[in-house]
């Protein structure tokens, strides 16, 4: 169990907090379907739609995280997140571009001057499959370089076998060094940290929908550091 690094105060979220919601949560799915099937049959202006694309635009990550990716391929990228139609300076950057930790920093060189933040994974993705101190390195490394953002990857093998305790105390101590390592790096950027990545694989099997709507109460998102 990991104890040198708790969960952020700011959030005060502790395990038996956890424990609570996986037990307590629930989602009104027939409401749920009723309330999207009624939005859908409504008529939205031209004009409406436009901004709400451009919304959507500004909303998304561009991401590369594959093994052939090279500096090349990221700048491309990065500059399709600046300018996404070249021919329309209305439409607006994307949020953010996703890349390696070991392309961070190509990242960050192609993003400034502009809006557009670089988001790293960490944690070995896409697996998981390593060792905490290992995936405490990786993600000090992605922060070294300037990520304005880290995706961890959860311990999978423990999430399916149903030790969440495990996968709670490895989100605490990679959030807590990676609150660590932010302010010890030069520049002290902020940075967030995203605490829960689900997969398929694991969203839809029924034996994790109480976790998983438990853990989704807070972690489906970013935090500040």
């Amino acid at each position: 169990m990991v104890q040198d690094f708790q969960i952020s105060e700011r959030v005060k979220l502790s395990w038996s907090d956890t424990a609570e919601l996986v037990g307590s949560s629930s989602v009104d799915e027939v409401g749920l379907r009723e309330r999207v099937a009624s939005l859908a049959t409504r008529s939205i202006k031209r004009d409406s739609k436009l901004q709400a694309l451009n919304m959507i635009v500004s909303m998304c990550d561009l991401t590369t995280l594959e093994g052939q990716d090279t500096d090349g391929k990221v700048s491309q990228m990065v500059a399709k997140a600046i300018r996404p139609d070249p021919n329309d300076s209305s439409v607006p950057s994307v949020a953010a571009v996703c890349v390696y930790p070991g392309l961070v920093e190509t990242a960050k060189k192609e993003t400034s001057g502009s809006e557009v933040l670089v988001a790293s994974v960490s944690s070995y993705f896409p697996s998981g499959q390593a060792p905490l101190e290992s995936k405490i390195h990786d993600t000090k490394y992605a922060i070294s370089n300037g990520a304005d953002e880290i995706d961890i990857v959860i311990n999978r093998k423990a999430f399916l076998e149903g030790n969440y305790r495990r996968v709670f105390d490895e989100i605490s101590a990679l959030s807590g060094r990676a609150r660590y390592f932010r302010q010890h790096t030069k520049g002290k950027h902020d940075c967030y940290v995203s605490w829960f990545r689900l997969y398929k694989d694991i969203y839809w099997k029924n034996k994790c929908r109480s976790i998983k709507r438990g853990m989704l109460y807070y972690g489906q998102s970013s935090i500040r550091l």
